[in-house]
């Protein structure tokens, strides 16, 4: 019964990342890398001083458990974050994009509060409006990097 788990999040991951494949329009490769690997090290400083520091999270010492959250740190939540900057800034339409932004958020919040549900983690001196207020202000990190990203590397293609 203990490998479902990693099962399952391995499904989602693939999932997130077949959804990004599928984009259409994808904002440039080098934006995509530096948004994705900026977001993984935010959010893995983040979980990491809530766990560790602050003991917001009390973490379960099972070893497929400890699979399930690396598959979401380093997979799920950031690729997720991805596909939110690229249809953010591509699409057209003003309820695609806030759309997209509810449904990322949502996708965020269920994953994490998973997490809470299985066992992977649980919540010490910590609720979920915080998880909530934590996720809104990833994807607003993440919305600002990509703007100034591309604005660095539209400058630079100028010149």
């Amino acid at each position: 019964m203990d490998g479902w788990f990693i099962f399952v999040y391995s499904l989602v991951a693939w999932f997130v990342i077949m959804v990004l494949a599928l984009l259409p329009k994808r904002l440039p490769l080098m934006e995509n890398l530096c948004v994705y690997f900026c977001s993984s090290i935010l959010m893995t400083s983040t979980f990491s001083t809530l766990t560790n520091n602050l003991q917001a999270f009390v973490i379960t010492d099972r070893l497929d458990f400890y699979f399930c959250r690396q598959i979401g740190r380093y997979f799920i939540y950031p690729i997720l974050l991805l596909v939110f900057t690229n249809v953010f800034f591509t699409a057209r339409l003003a309820a695609l994009r806030w759309g997209t932004a509810l449904l990322t958020f949502a996708a965020l919040c269920s994953v994490h509060f998973s997490f809470n549900l299985i066992g992977v983690n649980s919540f010490n001196q910590w609720n979920p409006v915080l998880s909530i207020i934590m996720f809104a202000f990833f994807m607003a990190a993440v919305w600002l990097l990509e703007k100034t990203l591309a604005h660095f590397f539209r400058k630079e293609e100028n010149l």
